[in-house]
């Protein structure tokens, strides 16, 4: 059968539920569809973007406050942002990423630095339109910023579940 027809009766049938769990994704997995892909379909498809995040956060809690929030339209960013802990690790990877260039990611130890600290078995992407004020930074990049000023904040559509095994990319670790 077809990628984009699995993908399409995939998402109508999660359609109501906000959390997508490692089970619910083993449904494509095991029609050889990967996460990226699963991801890479909703962008295209409905214009999502995505954060990712080593945090679970309730859908409800929107998010609100002062500061930034980072997006990304790019699948692999956000499965790499939802994997891997800056906390005692400096994490280099590139923001402009095509086939000349593309993703690797080196983690630069760090004091306190431990494996299981910065690449987690576990983490989330989560799924959100992007708002009416979103700046592209550096320009043409895989980056986008929402400045939050807001009390009402902003919505998470979906949560999703992802592990280690849906990074596909190089990592290198080294010394600081």
């Amino acid at each position: 059968m077809n990628k984009k027809i699995i993908l399409s009766k995939f998402v109508k049938k999660f359609s109501k539920k906000q959390i997508i769990t490692l089970k619910d994704l083993r449904e494509l997995k095991n029609q050889n569809i990967s996460t990226e892909y699963f991801l890479d379909f909703l962008n295209k498809k409905y214009k999502y973007f995505f954060h990712g995040s080593t945090t679970s956060v309730k859908l409800d809690e929107n998010i609100k406050g002062e500061g930034k929030i980072f997006l990304t339209n790019n699948s692999s960013i956000a499965i790499l942002k939802a994997l891997f802990s800056n906390k005692n690790a400096a994490l280099n990877y590139p923001y402009f990423i095509d086939k000349k260039h593309p993703l690797k990611l080196i983690i630069e130890k760090r004091n306190g630095y431990t494996k299981e600290k910065t690449i987690l078995k576990k983490g989330y992407v989560y799924v959100m339109f992007p708002p009416i004020k979103i700046k592209n930074e550096p320009r043409k990049s895989w980056q986008y910023i929402i400045e939050k000023n807001t009390k009402i904040g902003i919505p998470f559509l979906k949560k999703i579940e992802i592990e280690k095994k849906d990074f596909l990319y190089l990592v290198k670790i080294k010394n600081k």
